[in-house]
């Protein structure tokens, strides 16, 4: 009974609790194909358990609904190009080329990577990096291109 008073007052952990177990599942498989179809079972057989249910059933089918949603998100997450700059592990100096996403905000704004040189040697990387402005600001409004010096971290 103390259980069930404890699923009355948090409801959300029904589905908190798989969720994470979800994502903690996807990170630890090699393929994410079996992730997918994992995800897919128990979102298919979720649906089969809500209908016209109570009680157990009720609780179980959100429990699956929860584990779905991770398994997908940690999926999701983890999908990156081996080149991607987020990989990029240690800080360096470098000259990016690239399109400005949107205007500064706040001092920052993002850039989509055209080109990289990293100690004056072209790189391979792609991808999405937030430029920090320090000094005076610049009128961008999104969509130039531009070319920025920096320290990647």
């Amino acid at each position: 009974m103390r259980a069930v008073e404890e699923v009355r007052r948090r409801p959300f952990l029904i589905v908190a609790a798989p969720a994470a177990a979800g994502i903690v599942v996807a990170d630890a498989l090699s393929n994410p194909i079996p992730a997918f179809f994992a995800a897919a079972a128990c979102a298919l057989l979720a649906c089969l358990l809500l209908r016209n249910s109570s009680g157990p059933r009720l609780v179980f089918g959100w429990a699956l609904i929860g584990l779905a949603a991770g398994l997908a998100r940690g999926e999701w997450s983890e999908y990156r190009p081996r080149h991607d700059i987020v990989h990029l592990d240690r800080d360096v100096q470098a000259r990016i080329v690239g399109q400005v996403l949107e205007a500064p905000l706040a001092g920052s704004f993002p850039l989509e990577i055209e080109t990289i040189e990293i100690g004056e040697k072209p790189a391979n990387w792609t991808g999405r990096v937030r430029v920090r402005l320090y000094g005076s600001e610049v009128a961008l409004t999104g969509g130039e291109r531009v070319a920025v010096t920096g320290r990647l971290r």
